[in-house]
This record gives structure tokens, C-alpha cells and sequence, in this order.
């Protein structure tokens, strides 16, 4: 066995110098995770910092489409979407930069339980931040923390989807509404908004919700931005397609997480690594398989 994988890594050594072009990031800072660990308004069995943006991640790992990970302090213009999930902690400096990325003409997508502490964990005072009111286009007046029975919904077009955890209470301004509350004293009010500022769109999600609601928007987001990957015809959720390429050509690894029998179809005719077979068209992939195009 350790003599195969070292055959298999002879073959795939022209990864090297190779890296992934990502249109989608996702802004993950530790600070903010270990503020909010600490924050005694919220419940603390529902925080989920982490699990929050893997569920956003989710949408975009199941349909092969690139994300990187990345913080605060990183460069933001390269990216058409850029997804900051319950940004708890935030500096004046990165709201200005995130507000310079979206007047840019980057989409940004912001949630529940943002904008609360500044970078030495002190609360901003005064109501919301000025720069995400800009960004935004509303005010955000408070955050219902729900019990663990308790839920409400969200009504976007004519969809229904349930809000549980938490749920902002939204004034917007020049903000759209896509979404409104459906219970409560809040009903009828906005729950998810999108704002045009400079050239760029910001979204913010005033409630948790399940996985549905953000299969819903971001497929809109997706479609405005023809975010998909060029190389899949029919793809599965299990079946992972993921690309690294450079100057001289790019190698797409395709792997089988399941313990079934998938199938996907490509476009495109494509020279198999492993095989050393030409493939075209529908492949089968058996429980677990690899397949390496190089291109």
C-alpha cells in the first residue's frame, strides 16, 4: 500500500507551483471567534461561530465552485463574492474595508450578530456602526435571542423558511427588502435586505435559518454571477471537484466521499492521471474513487 501511494504521488508531482483561483471567499477571523466565546449576551449553546460559516461554505463545496478562507486582513479585491458570517468583532478599519471592496463592485454578504465590539472588545455605542449602516442600508435595533423551542419564519417570494437562534430586528433605509418576518411583534418587518452601494450589492441576513434558505439565496447570488464550474455538466453533492492550475495547464482532482457508486459528467475531453485514460463525457466513480484530469 505505501509503495501505490508513493507510485500515485510520482504521477501527480506536476501539482507543485500549482494553485486554486477562487471567485468566492469566506472571512473567518479567530479574534472574532474568541470574543463571542466570551460574550455573555447570547446563548451560549448557540453561538456556533465555526459551524455558522461551514453551513454557508455548504452551498458552494456542493457545487464545486471555489472558496478560500481567509481574514480580515487579507486582500479582498480579487474576489466577485466575499460571505462574513456573525462578524461579532469588528474594527472601524475592516468595515471601511469591506465597504471599499463593495463600492468596488464586490458582493458581500453579512448576518445576525455584526458590528457589536470593536477590535479591543468594547462595545460600539451609539446604535449600529456607521460604516455598515452605509454598507447595508439599514440600522440593526436589536437581536431576539430565542429559546431552543421557540422559531420563526421568513417569507421571501413565495417561499416559506423557518428562523431559529436568533433573529435581528432591521430598519432599513435605502436597503431593498427580499425578506420579512412572518411572527412575533416583528412581523411584516425586514428580515433579509440587499443594499446597492458604489458599484458592488451588500446582503444581510437578519435571522438564522435552516439550509434551505441559503440554497435559495445564494442561487440567486450565484446566477447574477454565473458562478459555477465550467467543467461539470451533472455533478453530485459527494463527489468533490476541485482544481489547481497555473501558466502550464491546471489538474482537477474528482473524489467519491461516498459509499456509493456516483456518476458525474464533464465537458470537455480530459486525460486521466491515473488511468492514463482519455475521458469524455459521463464517468462512473466507485466507492471512495480518485480521478486526477490533467489539462
Amino acid at each position: 500500500d505505501v509503495a501505490e501511494v508513493g507510485r500515485l504521488m510520482e504521477k501527480l508531482k506536476t501539482v507543485k507551483g500549482k494553485g486554486k483561483k477562487s471567485r468566492v471567499a469566506i472571512l473567518y477571523d479567530w479574534e472574532n471567534n474568541w470574543a463571542l466565546d466570551d460574550a455573555q449576551g447570547y446563548a451560549q449553546a448557540t453561538k456556533r461561530y465555526p459551524q455558522t460559516c461551514q453551513v454557508h461554505y455548504r452551498y458552494f463545496w456542493e457545487r464545486d465552485i471555489p472558496v478560500d478562507v481567509v481574514t480580515p486582513n487579507f486582500d479582498l479585491s480579487s474576489y466577485d463574492l466575499v460571505i462574513a458570517p456573525m462578524l461579532y468583532l469588528v474594527s472601524e478599519a475592516n468595515m471601511e474595508k469591506l465597504a471599499e471592496y463593495t463600492a468596488a463592485g464586490g458582493r458581500l454578504v453579512g448576518t445576525y450578530i455584526t458590528g457589536v465590539v470593536n477590535e479591543s472588545d468594547l462595545t460600539y455605542i451609539n446604535g449600529w456602526p456607521a460604516p455598515l449602516q452605509r454598507v447595508f442600508g439599514i440600522k440593526v435595533k436589536e437581536t431576539d435571542v430565542y429559546y431552543p423551542k421557540d422559531h420563526n419564519g421568513i417569507v421571501m417570494g413565495d417561499q416559506n423558511f423557518t428562523v431559529h437562534d436568533y433573529a435581528a430586528l432591521l430598519e432599513p433605509s435605502s436597503a431593498e427588502v427580499l425578506a420579512c418576518y412572518t411572527d412575533d411583534f416583528y412581523a411584516d418587518e425586514a428580515a433579509v435586505t440587499a443594499n446597492s452601494y458604489g458599484a458592488g450589492r451588500a446582503y444581510f441576513i437578519g435571522g438564522r435559518t435552516d439550509n434551505d434558505f441559503l440554497l435559495a439565496l445564494y442561487n440567486q447570488i450565484s446566477e447574477e454571477l454565473a458562478l459555477t464550474n465550467p467543467l461539470i455538466v451533472s455533478g453530485d453533492p459527494e463527489v468533490s471537484v476541485q482544481s489547481r492550475e497555473n501558466e502550464q495547464g491546471s489538474m482537477t482532482f474528482v473524489m467519491n466521499f461516498s459509499e456509493a457508486v456516483k456518476h458525474v459528467e464533464f465537458s470537455g475531453e480530459h486525460h486521466d492521471l491515473l488511468s492514463d485514460q482519455i475521458v469524455t463525457g459521463e464517468i462512473e466513480l466507485a466507492p471512495y474513487q480518485v480521478v486526477v484530469f490533467e489539462d
